[in-house]
């Protein structure tokens, strides 16, 4: 039987191939060309496998995956028949393009060896492709009952592409723990249909959300809505710092009435990356769903030595602060335009004065903000800016007209008697 390398059976049992002579050994000006060779025993293909030109080896492997049942027939030699041989031999090909024909040649045969060849390449590969080659093979293993070795790997946090690689042999696989299950589904798109009040389950979905998978695991949560985050708020405890920090922005986003509740165990943690995201949750949410005595727990914010703290601390708006003080003392610009900000809520009419003042302000986005507030105010600022379009400096007198124009008192700019100084201030502030 003749077996060619594109796959041609013949009558007598030999491994037929094409072999195509190198450059160098051919007189200058002559083509390469085929050269049929054929293959007679088991010594003559092993032979052929450990050949020192990769060329040879190819080919070899070529002819074996178009007939592995014509070359696993030339029986033994030494002790070993072909598969003994390609798994020995494929070693040295390992990272190679050559080691994909070595892995492609394994996979055409159904034997245990092949089986614990490719497991083992499962457990200890790192290359990806080798380890969905593996997988490939394995899921098509008879297995009378799944190795417990495969569900470990699953649940792997080391390498996720293995993890993904098991997860295909594990696909329909009965009788896995709630822990393996809840990682294939995962990694499937299923969904769980356990609830997450169980102990184990919760358990589970915890460990996802800490390991290689937790981005994921945060997506399939959110998708689930509001009983995966009531769950979560109340293993609130059991959550690192980032989950903590995912759940305090979930929460703000889809459920503002219900996220007051973690507010004051994230704030009187140590973590200023939290403590910040709290802070942040309470501005996001506002004073009509937060308490005041919550909002209040942000007033010792307002002294940290970092500005992005004391700007969320500001806009969280505790109670009883004396927003005006606190812009006597506080420097950062940002800063002090959130307390502009807290000050015209709070103070309304009486914030007048200290907004017109910072009019005059060097920094325009105080300046810019200033007179957002004070329009904010509506008509009962008009009269007291009204006279600053004509005394005072460039920049109370943009800023007060800007209000003007804002709050639609252009009949009464027309009427003015400069009305050329007015028109070079509109266009000032235009």
């Amino acid at each position: 039987m003749w077996v060619w390398a594109g796959g041609i059976l013949g009558q007598r049992l030999e491994l037929g191939m094409s072999e195509t002579k190198t450059a160098s050994a051919l007189p200058t000006g002559e083509e390469q060309q085929a050269a049929p060779r054929a293959v007679h025993n088991v010594r003559e293909l092993f032979e052929l496998l450990r050949a020192p030109h990769p060329a040879s080896r190819v080919m070899a492997l070529k002819a074996i995956q178009a007939q592995p049942t014509a070359a696993l027939s030339f029986g033994v030699s030494q002790g070993m028949d072909v598969i003994d041989v390609l798994i020995g031999e494929s070693e040295r090909a390992v990272g190679t393009v050559e080691w994909i024909e070595w892995l492609g040649t394994l996979q055409c045969f159904d034997d245990a060896r092949v089986t614990d060849f490719f497991f083992n390449l499962l457990t200890n590969e790192e290359d990806p492709f080798a380890l969905f080659i593996a997988a490939r093979h394995l899921e098509h293993v008879g297995w009378t009952s799944i190795p417990n070795g495969i569900e470990a790997l699953l649940l792997s946090d080391g390498n996720p592409m293995r993890a993904r690689a098991a997860s295909s042999i594990l696909k329909h696989a009965p009788h896995l723990s709630i822990r393996a299950r809840v990682r294939l589904d995962l990694l499937s798109g299923g969904e769980l249909s356990a609830s997450l009040r169980e102990a184990e389950v919760s358990a589970a979905w915890l460990a996802e959300l800490k390991g290689c998978f937790s981005s994921e695991a945060m997506a399939a949560l959110q998708a689930r809505g509001e009983h995966a985050w009531v769950c979560l708020a109340l293993l609130w405890e059991n959550l690192n710092t980032p989950i903590r920090i995912w759940l305090l922005r979930w929460g703000s986003q889809d459920f503002p009435a219900m996220v007051s509740g973690l507010l004051p165990q994230a704030l009187r943690q140590h973590n200023r990356s939290l403590i910040l995201e709290a802070l942040r949750a309470i501005g996001d949410v506002g004073e009509t769903l937060v308490p005041a005595d919550i909002r209040s727990l942000a007033a010792p914010f307002l002294c940290d030595e970092t500005a992005e703290v004391r700007e969320a601390a500001v806009r969280a708006a505790p109670p009883g602060v004396d927003w005006r003080a606190f812009l006597a003392s506080e420097v950062n610009t940002v800063v002090r335009v959130a307390s502009a900000i807290e000050l015209t809520k709070t103070a309304r009419d009486e914030a007048i004065p200290t907004l017109i003042a910072l009019l005059d302000r060097d920094n325009w986005q105080e300046r810019a903000n200033a007179a957002a507030c004070l329009a904010s105010l509506g008509p009962i600022v008009v009269e007291a800016l009204k006279p600053l379009i004509y005394r005072g400096c460039q920049n109370v007198r943009a800023g007060a007209l800007r209000v003007l124009v804002d709050l639609k008192q252009d009949e009464w700019l027309a009427q003015q008697p400069s009305p050329h100084a007015i028109r070079d201030l509109d266009a000032l502030i235009r």
